[in-house]
């Protein structure tokens, strides 16, 4: 039996059941954990529901695609692989134009916290280890002219795990995009250091 995005998609989650999802992240795919970012779309005409199109994205940067056509493309080329981990679907196929318009609508705070909450409930890293900070300006960035972006790196110190990483708003600086992470960081019963490490 197929299905569209419709009636695949679950009812928007309250605020607590994200909460309990994102605390039981070690025990839940990163598709399903996908369920508690907040979808900008109307429900009306939906092919393809966000946890699907968040997953094929994931999968295809993973496979070292670099632009959103060439994960349309991934998706084409691994229909039977998307067919057997989501089911019969009638559309498997999310094209490139669609990512480009849903990527700059989706709330990044969210989709982050949800990332970074599977990285922290997934990681090999032993929970005493020392977190590195690293802010970092993102390789071509300015080219043309345009604004330089940052980006604020949470890292396990040994095993190089990135837990998280942040954008940096123009307006601001790396201490305090590392002060507003704090409280959700996993730094409890690490040891303190010194060049960035907690």
């Amino acid at each position: 039996m197929y299905c569209i995005a419709r009636q695949c998609v679950l009812p928007a989650q309250s605020h607590e059941q994200a909460e309990i999802l994102l605390t039981e992240a070690a025990l839940h795919s990163l598709a399903e954990l996908f369920e508690a970012v907040p979808d900008p779309r109307g429900a009306h005409g939906l092919r393809y529901d966000l946890p699907f199109l968040l997953s094929c994205l994931v999968a295809a940067l993973l496979c070292n695609c670099d632009g959103t056509d060439a994960v349309a493309q991934w998706c084409s080329d691994h229909r039977a692989l998307l067919r057997r981990a989501f089911g019969p679907r009638l559309f498997l196929t999310p094209s490139g134009s669609l990512y480009r318009w849903l990527l700059p609508q989706l709330h990044a705070c969210a989709l982050e916290r949800v990332l970074g909450k599977w990285v922290q409930a997934t990681t090999s890293a032993e929970a005493s280890e020392p977190l590195a900070l690293d802010g970092k300006v993102l390789r071509g960035s300015g080219a043309g002219g345009g604004e330089q972006r940052q980006v604020l790196s949470v890292s396990t110190h040994q095993t190089g795990e990135t837990l998280i990483q942040v954008a940096i708003a123009s307006k601001t600086n790396e201490i305090t995009v590392a002060q507003e992470l704090l409280g959700w960081l996993p730094i409890a019963h690490r040891p303190e250091g010194s060049d960035g490490e907690t």
